[in-house]
């Protein structure tokens, strides 16, 4: 939490601080415990993702609060580039080229101003180091963090269209034949029939490892079972753990997703 923090406060004094994030060498003006600790935590990722990566899976990482979010941008950054050096070193001496797919998914929170820029710069990073781009897209559920930051979109409506824009952004790219994968992790109908409709009309395959859904197990429930009817890799994220532990998580998703609460009884057949 320390090294975050501090990574964070280095990158938002930046002029410029989501390009910042970009820039590898602001971890060498950490102090060396906090250095330390950046690098167990990308050699820690890129061995989960290696392991991963040999079970046929990827890591989705997580969003933090809204001033810690570039401190764990950067953490996924350099795991893509470490993740880029793998890869040279398996073709160089394996003389086999790396499961197709992105090592790891970030999270980008659409209700944050900016999500867009940020999205679109982590892109041509990826792009760039030649490694598949993951992106896990929700809308965002650290609500009283965002708006005391000043960062909080201004209606429920522009966090819809921030949303909506940034699933048609990543699918024109996969189907322009850009690297890029999309994770939909949201329980809005209304974002998943756009995200369909956009693929179909891009002759994306439903079954596209290019394109998942992802809904709490017992949550939007019927949402996920008509995805899966429609040919969509939809999953079921499945909790586990001490409810204490789970509590604070579970009420952030609630808030996040409260305009889906209605919607299993309406899901209901008749």
């Amino acid at each position: 939490g320390a090294m975050l923090r501090a990574l964070a406060d280095l990158i938002q004094q930046a002029p410029e601080p989501d390009a910042a994030r970009l820039d590898g060498e602001l971890v060498t003006q950490l102090s060396d415990a906090h250095r330390e600790s950046f690098e167990d935590a990308v050699e820690g990722l890129v061995r989960l993702a290696r392991d991963a990566e040999a079970a046929g899976g990827a890591l989705l990482l997580d969003a933090e609060m809204t001033d810690l979010q570039p401190a764990v941008d950067r953490l996924f950054l350099s795991t893509l580039e470490r993740w880029a050096s793998r890869d040279k070193a398996l073709a160089t001496y394996a003389g086999r080229p790396a499961r197709p797919g992105p090592p790891l998914y970030n999270t980008y929170q659409c209700y944050l101003s900016g999500s867009e820029a940020r999205l679109a710069l982590d892109a041509a990073a990826a792009k760039d180091l030649g490694v598949a781009f993951g992106a896990k897209l929700v809308r965002g559920a650290y609500v009283a963090e965002a708006r005391a930051a000043g960062r909080l979109r201004g209606s429920k409506a522009e966090t819809d269209a921030a949303y909506d824009a940034a699933v048609a952004s990543l699918l024109e790219a996969a189907a322009a034949g850009d690297d890029v994968y999309a994770f939909l992790c949201t329980h809005n109908a209304a974002s998943c029939e756009k995200a369909l409709s956009k693929a179909d009309a891009l002759h994306l395959e439903r079954g596209d490892d290019r394109l998942k859904f992802a809904q709490i197990l017992g949550l939007c429930d019927g949402l996920t079972r008509s995805l899966a009817a429609a040919g969509c890799r939809a999953h079921k994220l499945v909790l586990f753990g001490a409810t204490r532990d789970l509590a604070p998580w579970i009420g952030r998703r609630l808030a996040e997703n409260a305009d889906a609460l209605g919607a299993p009884a309406a899901e209901a057949p008749a």
